[in-house]
């Protein structure tokens, strides 16, 4: 037995709202009034029984809906709803015992219809009306439930659809939670911690903080991708701007040859050349903390050129001999960062980047931790993808044919998957069971 979209604690029996003494009693000619606090127990629709709860109540009970006595009575406790409009309304029950009181949330909306009990044969929900189910909905083994193209399924809080046999959704159905703002267009508040005497609709406080929590992570996740492929971005274009430069800062270099005066005039303006390349250094090497030291030595190599032109400046020296050096230490400056850059631009799926024992590093392929082996069931199945993986071409081919469901945040409803997100929980529905091979690889 598979059990479908479970919503809250599961509804039997009659309940007492409160400490007061208003109960439900199921009838073959009149729909369950359950006053527990919960959406699907407060929901009505229809005729329903409000029956007093005291041994001998007496002629004189009394029902009040809106301050306003209905057609109701001991002998023949049966209440039409439809003799109000459709919202949130006040029920009170006066006994010769004490008094009792329920909210009622009544909807008879010809936009909505009331599912329930076991289904017989094949049974098609469509999109013509709203769907709700109410207390549950148990599809046989000889049975099958399809929710059709463009369908809205929505289930009340401790509400389930247990399937035996065979239930299917087509291409735009969706299934959600129904909520009394959601119904009644007001807004509700939730009581700090749940007792048997709250008057807010319950709330299944694990599942939502476990919610809110996968949704925060999802989030960082996306906004830390972001900023990574931002700073690729942003890294790239700085190195691309430090080796334009070298060629300028080379030819202002030659022209130092042609006199002394002139050399000692040129050499001010390449050291600040040289300082501006050095600050730019020092903005990429905060940035790429995967090839810090390669930088800093750039950056050491440079401090170094900028001293020797200092020294050119204060003491008479072969100009000639540190010109040449000058040369060299620019030449294998620019022949590193054409390394720096050949590493930043490659690398493939399934690659990461290394930093070998010289210093250097490279893109290896990544390894693989360990292999995992997804078993699915005919049905739905809840799969909880990893961090990193990679698919054979046979494994993909398998997974286009399964339907995918996730929760969408924004809509508070299930809806088709938009591809597969590492670290994030899914609905897998298999229309046989099969087996799917996740290569786990190193992050």
């Amino acid at each position: 037995m598979k059990r479908l979209l479970t919503t809250g604690l599961l509804l039997s029996g009659a309940f007492l709202w409160a400490e007061m003494t208003l109960v439900a009693e199921a009838t073959s000619d009149a729909s369950v009034v359950d006053t527990r606090d919960s959406l699907g127990a407060r929901l009505v629709h229809g005729t329903v029984r409000i029956s007093p709860v005291a041994e001998e109540a007496g002629d004189d009970a009394t029902l009040l809906i809106d301050e306003t006595a209905p057609e109701w009575s001991v002998e023949n406790p049966l209440w039409n709803s439809t003799t109000v409009a459709d919202g949130v309304h006040a029920a009170e029950l006066n006994e010769n015992d004490g008094t009792s009181q329920a909210r009622l949330v009544v909807l008879n909306s010809n936009n909505y219809v009331y599912e329930g009990g076991d289904l017989e044969g094949d049974v098609t929900w469509n999109n013509d009306a709203i769907h709700i189910v109410q207390y549950g909905v148990k599809i046989p083994e000889d049975a099958s439930l399809t929710v059709g193209e463009g369908a809205v399924v929505k289930l009340c809080q401790g509400a389930e659809i247990i399937s035996n046999g065979l239930m299917k959704a087509e291409k735009g159905a969706v299934l959600g939670n129904l909520s009394e703002a959601e119904v009644t267009g007001q807004e509700i508040t939730v009581d700090e911690e749940l007792s048997e005497t709250s008057t807010n609709p319950v709330q299944n406080k694990v599942i939502n903080s476990a919610i809110a929590s996968l949704t925060a992570k999802d989030t960082a996740l996306e906004n830390g991708i972001a900023g990574l492929t931002s700073d690729v971005s942003e890294l790239k274009s700085k190195a691309n701007t430090v080796e334009g430069q070298i060629p300028a800062i080379t030819a202002d270099i030659e022209s130092l040859k042609s006199g002394s005066t002139a050399a000692v005039k040129d050499i001010e303006t390449l050291q600040g050349n040289l300082t501006a390349v050095q600050n730019n250094l020092t903005a990429v090497q905060s940035d790429l903390t995967a090839v810090q030291g390669t930088v800093a030595e750039q950056q050491t190599a440079i401090k170094n050129t900028q001293d020797a032109v200092t020294a050119l400046q204060s003491a008479d020296v072969n100009r000639d001999a540190a010109i040449a050096a000058l040369q060299t230490d620019n030449a294998e400056l620019k022949s590193q960062l054409s390394a720096l850059l050949a590493v930043l631009n490659g690398g493939t799926e399934g690659q990461v980047l290394t930093k070998a024992a010289d210093g250097s590093y490279a893109w290896m392929d990544a390894k693989v931790l360990e292999v995992n082996t997804l078993t699915l069931e005919k049905g739905w199945n809840l799969v909880a993808m990893p961090g990193r993986w990679l698919l054979e071409e046979s494994d993909k081919a398998l997974l286009d044919t399964i339907d995918i469901y996730t929760f969408d945040r924004k809509t508070q409803i299930y809806a088709p998957a938009d591809g597969l997100k590492p670290l994030t929980s899914y609905w897998f529905y298999a229309k046989e069971p099969c087996t799917i091979h996740f290569a786990v690889m190193q992050n």
